[in-house]
């Protein structure tokens, strides 16, 4: 192996194993969120602070869903959100959120607000993974940018993604990271361009 591929490995595995804070060997869904982060993969990671600061109305460190939806969707959102998903004794109407995907298309060919109510509420859900109702600073990164992690980017834009678990085990492998890494993630410069992943 010549020098600048083992340099590339080297510091492959040294930023893999930064980003893997439990040392288990893999990544989940908020180490991912967590390296991305810290790194400025993320666009605008200034701007989600500013956003979940905004929604985390009663500062307990996270945002509910009921603090989302009251502080970030916009007026034809919230009404259509009460008027469709919420039950007479006020409760959410989780069957439906839950529920078969909703049209992407309304009656009158306009973006149908039900079906991006419902994709933003499953979006929560999946981002909120430990499943206390509310999304710490990981998870809200999540919740915000959905089109950087596998486990949201379908129902973010309804495209595959290119990037990571590929066999679909729930976690982020040191050989599927180094696929997104290689692919994403400017190698520094120590290392030569004509370096690339092995085919």
């Amino acid at each position: 192996m010549n020098s600048a591929r083992k340099q590339s490995k080297l510091h492959l595995k040294k930023v893999f194993f930064e980003a893997d804070t439990d040392a288990d060997s893999f990544l989940d869904l908020k180490e991912l969120a967590l390296w991305l982060h810290k790194n400025d993969k993320l666009n605008s990671a200034a701007e989600i602070k500013k956003e979940f600061k905004k929604m985390d109305v009663n500062m307990d460190a996270k945002v509910t869903l009921l603090e989302a939806i009251e502080n970030s969707w916009d007026r034809a959102s919230q009404d259509e959100y009460r008027s469709n998903f919420i039950l007479k004794n006020g409760e959410m109407d989780l069957e439906k959120l839950n529920g078969e995907e909703l049209p992407r298309i309304d009656s009158e060919g306009h973006p149908s607000e039900a079906h991006h109510i419902q994709n933003s509420y499953k979006i929560f859900i999946i981002a909120d993974a430990d499943k206390d109702g509310g999304l710490s600073w990981e998870e809200f990164v999540v919740y915000m940018r959905p089109e950087e992690f596998p486990e949201t980017l379908l129902l973010a834009s309804g495209q595959e993604h290119h990037f990571h678990d590929e066999d679909k085990d729930g976690n982020i492998s040191m050989e599927e990271f180094g696929e997104y890494y290689h692919d994403n993630v400017i190698i520094p410069e120590l290392i030569p361009e004509k370096v690339r992943k092995p085919e």
